[in-house]
């Protein structure tokens, strides 16, 4: 009676435990096609939504890889994505390093460029500039080997702030005006605002204030024409800075005025924190020149 009672007990929890593996799949597999609209290549300037539920999500998706489950490169990448704009570096790199080893496993080039480049912005995240680049440098080359003209054009404009960061101003200009043309050439509107307006980020660094403006004023067109709230909100604030830095206060808070409303119509939070911040330091350098300026 004892050995029926036993088998019975075990044959209980198997099925118990069939049906919560079951559930957690499903779980699992519902949360995974919310992010169906994520990217697997990052974009810092262009943070994906977290997905509801995702914590959840990538706790049952980090059991799944301990067990040695089967796990798409496709969704690896886009969880590191969003571990990245959540912040958490170390695991976006862990979940790249799994997709990279994968994509190499299976000698997609690919998929392996997206990983490498994706672990060169964490390396950059974390303020490793050198080993960003050596990343960047590596991702770009296996994007030339497979003709991969999206992923070059992305590299390049990786590589072109990375330089920017690093004062190497011609190398920044020279890369991103690469990736402009690469942009151009597959008509990729959105991609060429981002390396236009780059391009006026280092002509700011340079104090070329005209070529800067120029360079942005482009690249705020384009945002508008293509209805990229984002991108004209923060194309507004770098037109604001740079007035800002050529000293002309009263033109820089028209810009950031207008860059605020952007922000605040597209709901984009993180955006307004950054413009309020500049506008807070127009004030204060008023304040200093005994001059009071109204906002």
């Amino acid at each position: 009676m004892e050995l029926v009672i036993g088998i019975a007990a075990i044959v209980i929890s198997v099925f118990f435990y069939q049906l919560q593996k079951r559930s957690g799949k499903k779980t699992l597999d519902v949360i995974l096609k919310r992010m169906n609209g994520t990217k697997t290549r990052l974009d810092p300037n262009n943070p994906p939504p977290i997905p509801q539920g995702f914590e959840e999500m990538e706790q049952k998706l980090s059991e799944q890889l301990k067990r040695g489950e089967p796990i798409s490169i496709l969704d690896l990448l886009k969880v590191g994505v969003i571990e990245y704009a959540r912040e958490n570096y170390d695991k976006a790199m862990h979940y790249f390093l799994v997709a990279l080893d994968r994509a190499e496993k299976a000698n997609d080039k690919t998929y392996m460029s997206t990983a490498i480049g994706n672990i060169g912005l964490v390396e950059l995240a974390k303020g490793d500039l050198d080993s960003a680049l050596k990343f960047k440098q590596k991702a770009l080359d296996l994007d030339r080997e497979a003709g991969f003209v999206i992923g070059q054009a992305s590299e390049l404009g990786s590589m072109g702030l990375i330089y920017l960061k690093k004062v190497e101003y011609a190398k920044a200009i020279q890369c991103l005006s690469e990736s402009l043309e690469l942009y151009k050439t597959i008509g990729d509107q959105q991609g060429q605002a981002t390396q236009l307006a780059s391009i006026g980020l280092v002509y700011l660094a340079r104090n070329n204030y005209t070529e800067a403006i120029d360079n942005l004023r482009e690249a705020l067109d384009i945002h508008r024409k293509t209805g990229n709230g984002r991108g004209e909100a923060q194309t507004l604030r770098n037109i604001g800075f740079v007035y800002v830095e050529s000293g002309e206060h009263d033109v820089a808070i028209q810009y950031l005025k207008n860059a605020l409303n952007v922000a605040n119509q597209h709901g984009l939070s993180d955006e307004r924190d950054k413009i309020v911040n500049v506008l807070d330091r127009i004030k204060h350098k008023s304040k200093e020149g005994g001059k009071e300026t109204e906002l």
